[in-house]
């Protein structure tokens, strides 16, 4: 029994490294720095879609530097025209109400001089025509690294009928990115156990 109990804790903390790991619409922020004149940005003429009162448009983006550029690229609407205009696809709001998509890349970033095409743009403009944007892109330099998961104090050994008390503040993140967590409980066959 003493073992089966041990294969829950093991499975419950792999399962918490896991979910640790930032998901897309949790961060209030984005994430990186802003890379200003490092990228390129070209957007299409906004052309509006009566049926949904939705302005659309395509997005790129081009490595203008030397060096790789890694993501997640975020990219945040700073200013608009009308005002209060958002993205309806955003993956997150800032603290200032700005909205900002997340756009992914490969592992080896956007190389030097390439670009990222086709991102689609999708504003909720209440059948505006006229829209005017300003854009902030952010990304990173280096390579995200991965968040070290701490789901409380260790003290085995642990007997069947403990209580474990698990908490993830002390889990950090090498990029200073905001981390978040979701406890799961994931039960051997015939375990009693839960959460609490």
């Amino acid at each position: 029994m003493g073992r089966d109990h041990r294969w829950f804790l093991l499975a419950l903390l792999l399962a918490f490294a896991v979910l640790l790991s930032p998901v897309s619409g949790w961060t209030a922020e984005p994430t990186g720095i802003v890379l200003g004149k490092r990228v390129q940005l070209v957007v299409t003429p906004y052309k509006l879609q009566r049926a949904s009162g939705q302005l659309f448009a395509k997005l790129a983006v081009t490595n203008r530097t030397k060096q790789p550029i890694y993501g997640p690229l975020s990219i945040l609407i700073t200013a608009t025209r009308p005002a209060g205009l958002f993205l309806a696809d955003a993956t997150g709001t800032n603290a200032a109400g700005q909205s900002f998509l997340t756009v992914d890349l490969p592992a080896s970033g956007l190389a030097p001089r390439k670009r990222i095409a086709n991102i689609s743009l999708r504003f909720a403009s209440g059948g505006s025509k006229k829209l005017k944007a300003t854009y902030l892109v952010y990304g990173r330099l280096t390579p995200n690294r991965a968040p070290i998961a701490k789901a409380g104090a260790e003290r085995p050994p642990f007997f069947v009928g403990d209580p474990v008390a698990l908490d993830g503040a002390g889990s950090t993140d090498a990029d200073g990115d905001a981390l978040s967590y979701h406890w799961s409980l994931i039960k051997p066959p015939a375990s009693g156990a839960s959460l609490q």
